[in-house]
């Protein structure tokens, strides 16, 4: 991505979390969709030592914000 390109999307981010912005759904449920993507390797990650020692997959959970019930149906 060419630094315009990137500049353009933060710069559209930022807009987009300020309530009533007509894409501000799309950025919550894009930036939802990608925390649960995300937090499903966690558990793998651990199984193959990918997480520092003493790190546990819900440690990180909360670190990125999400409960233990969240995204674990």
């Amino acid at each position: 991505m060419t630094p315009e390109l990137m500049r353009l999307w933060i710069e559209f981010a930022v807009g987009a979390s300020r309530p009533g912005h007509p894409a501000r759904a799309c950025f919550v449920e894009r930036y939802e969709r990608s925390r649960d993507q995300f937090s499903e390797g966690f558990p793998d990650e651990a199984a193959r030592a990918g997480l520092r020692e003493g790190v546990s997959p819900d440690f990180v959970r909360l670190l990125f914000g999400e409960s233990e019930d969240e995204g674990t149906e």
